[in-house]
């Protein structure tokens, strides 16, 4: 790394903002968790608060990361290959040791709200599914299955009446 990279990368607001990032990725994940839990209770509300409370980190993480990324931008890095960078070993063993904690939070948290995602959209298709059942579309509509996996009979069923 030459002269000119040192004094465009700032070592110590790099470190500040990763330990800053960490924080918010810590939030988020105990955030996560309750998202979770809200959806294992069936909790709508709950999952609407703590949408909100997501979407506000988010931000926050969002602002976060840029700073970062235009840190390392003059050194033709990201935060996720900066640890191949040459300018990783001049880190203190401290900081270093900070970023990759913090890309270890980012993945848990990426794992986190991809498991959530998925959930909800699994509840999402299952209440579909009950919904089309109990509104009388018939089974070739809706397509069920017996337990070997094939599908049943093609009968058009009755609706269970208008409410």
């Amino acid at each position: 790394m030459s002269e000119a990279d040192n004094t465009r990368f700032d070592k110590d607001l790099f470190a500040s903002h990763i330990d800053k990032l960490k924080t918010f990725l810590s939030a988020f994940s105990d955030t996560l968790s309750t998202e979770s839990q809200a959806i294992r209770n069936a909790d709508t509300a709950g999952i609407e608060k703590i949408v909100a409370e997501k979407q506000s980190l988010s931000v926050e993480i969002e602002q976060l990361s840029a700073a970062i990324e235009a840190l390392l931008e003059p050194l033709q890095a990201n935060i996720f290959s900066f640890t191949e960078h040459p300018a990783f070993e001049e880190l203190s063993d401290k900081d270093q040791q900070l970023l990759i904690e913090t890309l270890q939070w980012v993945q848990q948290c990426h794992d986190q709200n991809l498991a959530n995602g998925m959930a909800i959209q699994t509840l999402s298709n299952i209440n579909r599914h009950a919904l089309d059942i109990l509104s009388g579309k018939t089974e070739k509509d809706v397509k069920l299955y017996s337990a070997s996996g094939e599908k049943t009979s093609s009968k058009p069923r009755k609706s269970l009446g208008k409410a």
